[in-house]
């Protein structure tokens, strides 16, 4: 009887430690981690307040959520380890699951395959890409102009000019519009602190080699509306 009772009370007490981990977890999950429909976003401060096993139980918690599976322990430490990697690194989980290592937080998201990697589009055209739409038309009278979101005005002198759009790539430059000098696009992305999920997929408009606009961002100095302007183009993204 003696050894009942002891199996008895441990058994019991292990239940409560269970019940009580389990809502700690859950207490860790709710203040640190933020859920979205396609991404989950784990605050820094889970990493930097929340010790073990708490915090390998927490990042459990939200692989089984993301991976929407049974998660192995090898796992659980690649997203471990990523809050110690500097930003714009990512580890892979299963098939377009990934996280990606933020400033202030870690990014996990399913990503879509895509096969982009440039296109030529010319005045008058549109381009779907993900899920925006470039579009590139002639403006027929230049003193009037009228901003738009999301819209830029350039200055271009040949009649049927045939641009490129591409993603952005290691050494790129351009000369921002205000500015006198040339500036990595890299450069210019961190200094408007561009998440890095978002600086992956950054495209860049081309003409005849050169950065004309940074998408969404600043068109180049040297095509901006002049006095002297013949043509202007309307660039816009939706």
């Amino acid at each position: 009887p003696g050894i009942h009772d002891a199996v008895f009370r441990t058994s019991q007490n292990l239940r409560v430690l269970s019940a009580y981990i389990n809502k700690q977890v859950d207490e860790y999950f709710n203040n640190y981690v933020e859920t979205e429909d396609n991404s989950i976003k784990i605050g820094n401060s889970l990493y930097e307040k929340v010790e073990s096993p708490f915090l390998d139980e927490v990042l459990k918690l939200t692989l089984e959520k993301f991976l929407q599976s049974d998660v192995s322990a090898k796992d659980v430490a690649k997203l471990k380890g990523l809050y110690y990697l500097q930003v714009g690194k990512d580890v892979k989980f299963k098939e377009n699951h990934s996280a990606l290592r933020e400033r202030n937080f870690i990014l996990l998201k399913r990503t879509k395959k895509t096969n982009f990697t440039e296109a030529k589009i010319k005045v008058g055209h549109s381009i779907k890409i993900a899920d925006h739409k470039i579009s590139i038309w002639k403006v027929k009278n230049s003193r009037f102009l009228v901003q738009e979101p999301g819209c830029e005005f350039i200055s271009m002198n040949e009649e049927k000019p045939t641009f490129t759009i591409r993603n952005w790539k290691d050494g790129d430059k351009f000369i921002p519009l205000g500015m006198k000098n040339f500036k990595k696009v890299s450069d210019f992305l961190t200094d408007r602190k561009i998440p890095s999920s978002q600086r992956k997929k950054q495209l860049v408009l081309t003409y005849r080699n050169q950065i004309i606009w940074l998408v969404g961002l600043r068109i180049d100095e040297r095509y901006k509306m002049t006095t002297s302007t013949k043509q202007a183009i309307k660039l816009c993204l939706s």
